[in-house]
C-alpha cells in the first residue's frame, strides 16, 4: 500500500509546484507497479509449487524404495535370528555343522538363542523381566522397527495429497509383511483347533524349545498319552502332573542357569505348551493362544492388557519329522557329553569296583559315565587336573572321592597326598588320616602354610637330584622302591593364590616339570577364569567342570559354556574333558567316613611315608636337647660346633632345604650381633643360650646396672687401647634401658665406648652381642657396626622393618625365643632365668683420725647429719669459717701433704672440710691449698660441679640413682667411687 501511495503523493507535490499536467501521469505508476508485482508473485508461486511437488513425488518414491529395502533387510535379519521349525528340521537332518552344545551354551548360531534379555519390538510379545525365550509360530504381519525420520504432518496441511502420502509412508514403514511371528514362550503357548492341525502346530513349538533348552537344566513333563516321539528327546521326561484334562500339555521345567533373573530364588520355572480343541479347555498358564483354522491359517491372540491379535501362517511339524529330530538331538547330545538320561541320581564310592593295584599309572574309579564306571588316571590323562565348580556343586566331595579311590587302588609306596585346604581346614578331615597323607596345609596358620609351600620348591630339587644320581629321565625309570608320586590337592586355589601371590610361579614350575618328577597337581576353584593363569592351564590336560555360575568360567575349564547349564540337583553332575576332547557327562561318587576307615585298613604295614618337609619348630626346646631336636638320633648336626668360632644357641628351620639346623653364632663370620625384640620376646634367653653354647671363659656378660656396665666397658676399652684384650664375646642386655638410665654426659661417653668396642674389638678377636628393644637415636651408629642381626618378635611390622627385617617374615604371634636368624625362622634353646649380676660395692671412705678430707656436697646439712653419729669426726663448714679457721684449714692441708700427724691441729679426730660447690669456689685460696694434698669427695654433685671445683675436664664415673656412692679424687689424682661409713 505504501509503495502504491507514495508515487501519487510525490506526483501531486510536483503538480502543485510546476502546474504541469504531465506530472499527474506519474501518479499512475504506483498502482501499475503494485498490480504487476502481485501478478508476478502469483506466477512465481505457482511455478515453485509445481517444482516442489515434483521434488516431493521423487523423494516420496525414493522413500518408499528405502522402506522396501529396509523391510527386506529387516526380514532377512529376523529370518536369520528366528529361522523357525522348518530350518531346524532341515539342518538337523542334513547335519550342516549342527552343534547342540553351542546352542545350549547360548552361542549365536543358526537362530540360536543368545541368552540375553531382549524385547522383540517387531512383535510386542515380550515376556517378563529377564531372559526372553523366543519361539517362531509362523509368518505374518508384524510391527517394523524401521526408523522414519521427520515429524508427522500437522492437522492443517492445505494439500491433502501431501498429508495422505506422508501418512501412507509412515503406515508402510510401521508394518513388516511376511515376517517371522515370534512370541516369548515363557508366557505359555496354547494351540487349539482341529486335532491334527493343532497337534502339528504344537509339535513345531516343542521341537524349538527342545533344541533351545539344555537337558542339563530342563525337564519335560507331559501326560502319558502325549509322550510318543518326545520320549526320544535327551531331556528327562516325567509324568505331567500339571496337565489339565481334557487338554494335553507339555511342561518344560527349568532349573539353574536357564532361570530368568527374577526367578533365581531356588524355585523352578515352568513353560507350558497346551493342546486342546477349544480355547476354553487350554491350561490357564497359556498366555498366547493359537487358534488353528482351515487352510493353514491361524489367529494368534495375546492375553494381556493390550489384547493384540493378528493372522499368522502357522508352521507345522509332522510326527515323523519330530521323531527324527528327537533321535538326532539325542544322538548328538550323547556324543557331546550332554545326555542325562543314562546317568544315575546317586553314586556311592563303596559300590565302585577299583582296579587292581599295580602298574605305572594312578587309574581308579571315581564315578559313573552312563552305565559304565568312570575311570580317571592322573598319570595317563594328566599329569595335572583342574576342577571348577561353584559353591555347593560338589567340589570337595569330588576331591575326597578321588583321593580315596587312588588310595584304595595304590599303596602309600606308590602315591602320597599333600592336601591344601584354604576354606578353613575342615574339608579334608575324612582323608587326612590316610597312610598316604603327608600333611594338610590350611589358611588358619599362615606361617605353617608358607613354610610348607617353600618346602615344595626343595622337593623339586630333591627329586631332580634323585633322578640325576640314578641316571633316570623320569620317575618311571627309577629302580624299586623308587619315589612315590606326590599328588598336591588344592581346594580353592584362588584363595591360596590370593594369600601367596608368589605361588603362581611355583605352581607354574610344578605344572611344567611335574610329570617326569612324579608331582601331580589337582587344582580346584570356583572362578577358574580369574584364578588360573595360562602357564598352569596349559599343562592341565584333565579338566572337570561341575556346575559353574557363568559360561566364561565353564569355557575356561572345558572349552564350552555347557557347565553353566548343569542342574543344582542331583549333586555331583559334571562334565569331564581329557586332552581337549569333547566333554562327557559324568556323575561323581559320594563317600563317607566308613570308606576312609576301610581304605586305611588296606595298608596296615606299608610304613611311614616320606614327608616333603619337617615338622614346625616346637614352642620350647631345652638348650641341652638342641642337637636331638635337629637330628632325631641325637647326633650333632653337621652345621653345629662349639668354641669361640661357634656358639650354638637354638635351632633353625630351613623349609627351602627340607631340614633343620643348629642356630650357631660364629663371631669370626657374623661379627658383632644385634638382637632386637619386644618385651618378653626372649632377648635375655638369647644371651644366656650363647653363654651356655660356648666354652667357659669365652664370654663376658656386662652387668645391667650403670656403674658395673660403665666400669667393665671402660676396662675393656682400656685393654683394647693397650692391646691386652683377650678374645672373647661381650654380651650387653637391654642396652636401650641401660642407656636411658645414664645422665646426659655419661650417655655420650657410654655411646663412644660402645662404638669403639664394636669398631675395634673384632680386630683383636672380641665381638659384642647387643640386645635391645629399640635403639635410641644416639646409638643408631651402633647398628652399622653390627654385622648380623637376630630379630625376635617386635611390636609392629614397622619396627621389624626398621630393625632390618623383611616384611614377609614378620609374625606377631612368635613365642618367646622365636625369631629370624639368617633369614630363617629359629627357636632359641630354653634355659632357666639367670640371676642378675650383683652390683659392685665401692670401697668405704677412709676417715682415720689425724687426717683430713675435703667434701663438696650438694646438700652439706644432710651429709653432716649422716656422719654426725660417727665418732672422731670434726666438721669444718667452709662457707661459715672465718679467716683464722681457713688458715688452720690450709695448715691442715700442708700437714696432710707432708703426712706428719704431729703437725695436725688434732691428731685424735678426722677433720671433714665441708661445703657446697659455690662455697668451695668462693674460698679459692683454701681450695687451692687442699686440692692435690688431701682426698676430695663429691656428694650428689653434677659433672659440672666436679669440673668447676677440680678444674679438670675428666668425666667421673656414673652413679646409680639409688646408690649411696660418692666420687673420690685422691691426692694422687685417681678418680673412683666411694661410700661413707655407717
Amino acid at each position: 500500500m505504501i509503495a502504491t501511495l507514495v508515487p501519487v503523493a510525490v506526483s501531486g507535490l510536483i503538480w502543485t509546484v510546476t502546474q504541469s499536467p504531465f506530472a499527474l501521469i506519474f501518479a499512475l505508476l504506483g498502482p501499475v507497479v503494485a498490480i504487476a508485482s502481485l501478478a508476478d508473485s502469483r506466477v512465481q508461486r505457482h511455478r515453485r509449487r509445481r517444482a516442489e511437488l515434483r521434488r516431493f513425488e521423487a523423494e516420496l518414491a525414493e522413500t518408499f524404495g528405502a522402506i522396501v529395502a529396509g523391510h527386506e533387510a529387516e526380514r532377512a535379519e529376523l529370518d536369520l535370528r528366528y529361522p523357525g521349525v522348518h530350518a531346524l528340521l532341515r539342518q538337523s537332518a542334513e547335519a550342516e555343522g549342527w552343534t547342540v552344545a553351542d546352542r545350549w551354551a547360548g552361542r549365536d548360531g543358526w537362530g540360536g538363542w543368545d541368552g540375553r534379555a531382549r524385547r522383540d519390538a517387531h512383535t510386542g510379545l515380550a515376556g517378563p523381566a529377564g531372559r526372553a525365550l523366543p519361539v517362531t509360530l509362523g509368518r505374518g504381519r508384524v510391527r517394523s522397527t524401521l526408523p522414519l525420520e521427520g515429524d508427522p504432518p500437522p492437522a492443517g496441511v492445505a494439500d491433502s495429497r501431501v498429508a495422505a502420502s506422508l501418512r501412507e509412508a509412515r503406515a508402510a514403514a510401521a508394518v513388516l509383511e511376511d515376517a517371522p511371528v515370534v512370541v516369548d514362550a515363557r508366557l505359555g503357548i496354547g494351540v487349539c483347533g482341529p486335532r491334527a492341525a493343532a497337534a502339528a502346530a504344537a509339535r513345531a513349538v516343542i521341537v524349538q524349545l527342545a533344541s533351545t533348552l539344555s537337558p542339563m537344566t530342563a525337564t519335560i513333563c507331559s501326560d502319558a498319552s502325549s509322550r510318543g516321539w518326545a520320549g526320544a528327546l535327551p531331556h528327562r521326561l516325567e509324568p505331567g502332573a500339571g496337565a489339565l484334562p481334557p487338554a494335553q500339555a507339555f511342561e518344560f521345567v527349568l532349573r539353574g542357569a536357564e532361570l530368568a533373573d527374577d526367578m533365581r530364588d531356588g524355585r523352578p520355572e515352568v513353560i507350558t505348551v497346551g493342546l486342546a480343541g477349544r480355547a476354553g479347555d487350554l491350561p490357564r498358564q497359556c498366555g498366547v493362544i493359537v487358534t488353528v483354522g482351515t487352510g493353514g491359517t491361524a489367529s494368534a491372540r495375546l492375553r494381556g492388557p493390550r489384547g493384540e491379535e493378528g493372522d499368522v501362517l502357522v508352521d507345522f511339524a509332522s510326527e515323523r519329522e519330530a521323531a527324527l529330530f528327537a533321535h538326532a538331538l539325542r544322538r548328538r547330545a550323547h556324543l557331546q557329553g550332554l545326555s542325562v538320561g543314562e546317568l544315575p541320581e546317586r553314586v556311592l564310592l563303596a559300590g565302585l569296583e577299583q582296579p587292581d593295584a599295580g602298574g605305572e599309572g594312578l587309574r581308579c574309579a571315581v564315578g559313573r559315565a552312563g552305565a559304565e564306571p568312570w575311570f580317571l588316571d592322573l598319570v595317563a590323562d594328566g599329569p595335572h587336573a583342574v576342577i571348577g565348580g561353584t559353591t555347593g556343586s560338589g567340589k570337595s566331595e569330588l576331591l575326597i572321592s578321588w583321593v580315596l579311590s587312588m588310595a584304595a587302588a595304590h599303596p602309600p609306596s606308590t602315591v602320597t597326598f599333600l592336601l591344601v585346604d584354604f576354606k578353613g581346614g575342615a574339608s579334608f578331615n575324612a582323608i587326612s588320616s590316610l597312610p598316604h597323607s603327608v600333611g594338610v596345609i590350611t589358611d588358619l596358620d599362615a606361617g605353617a602354610a608358607h613354610r610348607a609351600l617353600e618346602s615344595l620348591r626343595a622337593e623339586l630339587l630333591f627329586r631332580e637330584r634323585t633322578l640325576t644320581s640314578a641316571g633316570a629321565r623320569s620317575i618311571e625309570e627309577l629302580e624299586p622302591p623308587g619315589l612315590p608320586r606326590l599328588v598336591i590337592v588344592v581346594d580353592e586355589f584362588a584363595a591360596l593364590a590370593s594369600e601367596f601371590p608368589e605361588l603362581h610361579r611355583l605352581f607354574a614350575d610344578l605344572a611344567s616339570r611335574g610329570r617326569s618328577l612324579g608331582i601331580h597337581l589337582v587344582l580346584c576353584t570356583q572362578r577358574p577364569a580369574e584364578a588360573l593363569r595360562d602357564s598352569i592351564l596349559a599343562n592341565c590336560t584333565l579338566r572337570i567342570a561341575l556346575r559353574l555360575n557363568n559360561r566364561a568360567d565353564s569355557s575356561a575349564v572345558i572349552g564350552t559354556g555347557a557347565a553353566a547349564d548343569l542342574p543344582r540337583q542331583p549333586l555331583g553332575r559334571a562334565l569331564a574333558s581329557v586332552a581337549g576332547e569333547k566333554p562327557r557327562t559324568v556323575h561323581v561318587a559320594i563317600s563317607d567316613a566308613a570308606d576312609a576307615a576301610r581304605i586305611s585298613a588296606l595298608w596296615p604295614g606299608d610304613g611311614r611315608v616320606r614327608r616333603p618337609w619337617c615338622d614346625p619348630l616346637p614352642l620350647l626346646v631345652p638348650h641341652a636337647e638342641l642337637a636331638a631336636a635337629v637330628s632325631p638320633d641325637g647326633g650333632v648336626n653337621r652345621d653345629g660346633g662349639q668354641g669361640l668360632d661357634g656358639f650354638v644357641f637354638g635351632i633353625s628351620d630351613l623349609p627351602q632345604e627340607q631340614r633343620r639346623t643348629l642356630a650357631t653364632y660364629r663371631p669370626l663370620i657374623h661379627g658383632n650381633l644385634l638382637v632386637c625384640g619386644a618385651q618378653s620376646a626372649g632377648k635375655s634367653m638369647v644371651l644366656d643360650a650363647i653363654v651356655a653354647g660356648g666354652p667357659g671363659g669365652a664370654t663376658q656378660l656386662i652387668p645391667r646396672d650403670i656403674e658395673g656396665a660403665w666400669d667393665e666397658l671402660m676396662a675393656l676399652c682400656a685393654s683394647l687401647a693397650t692391646g691386652a684384650l683377650t678374645p672373647r664375646v661381650v654380651l650387653l642386655d637391654d642396652v636401650d634401658s641401660l642407656f636411658a638410665r645414664f645422665g646426659q654426659d655419661h650417655q655420650l661417653g657410654f655411646a663412644d665406648m660402645l662404638a669403639g668396642l664394636l669398631r675395634d674389638g673384632p680386630r683383636h678377636g672380641t665381638t659384642t652381642v647387643i640386645a635391645t628393644q629399640q635403639l635410641p637415636t644416639a646409638l643408631h651408629s651402633v647398628t652399622a657396626l653390627c654385622g648380623s642381626r637376630l630379630l625376635l618378635r617386635l611390636p609392629s611390622r614397622h619396627d621389624h622393618l626398621l630393625a632390618g627385617g623383611r616384611g614377609d617374615q614378620y609374625d606377631e604371634h612368635l613365642p618367646p625365643g622365636g625369631g629370624v636368624w639368617e633369614s630363617n625362622r629359629m627357636q632359641v634353646g630354653h634355659l632357666p632365668p639367670r640371676r642378675p649380676l650383683p652390683a659392685p660395692v665401692p670401697p668405704t671412705l677412709d676417715l682415720r683420725p689425724g687426717a683430713a678430707t675435703a667434701v663438696v656436697s650438694a646438700s652439706p646439712r644432710d651429709l653432716a647429719r649422716r656422719v654426725a653419729g660417727v665418732r672422731g669426726i670434726r666438721i669444718v663448714d667452709i662457707g661459715a669459717a672465718d679467716v683464722a679457721q681457713l688458715a688452720d684449714v690450709e695448715r691442715l692441708a700442708d700437714a696432710a701433704q707432708l703426712a706428719d700427724a704431729a703437725q695436725l691441729a688434732d691428731a685424735a679426730v678426722h677433720t671433714i672440710l665441708l661445703g657446697n660447690a659455690q662455697a668451695w669456689q668462693g674460698a679459692w685460696t683454701t681450695l687451692a691449698a687442699v686440692r692435690g694434698r688431701i682426698p676430695l669427695v663429691f656428694d650428689g654433685c653434677t659433672v659440672g660441679d666436679f669440673r668447676g671445683v677440680t678444674g679438670s675436664r675428666r668425666l667421673p664415673p656414673p652413679l646409680a640413682p639409688a646408690s649411696r656412692s660418692l666420687w673420690l679424687l685422691t691426692a694422687g689424682d685417681t678418680l673412683e667411687r666411694t661410700t661413707l661409713p655407717g
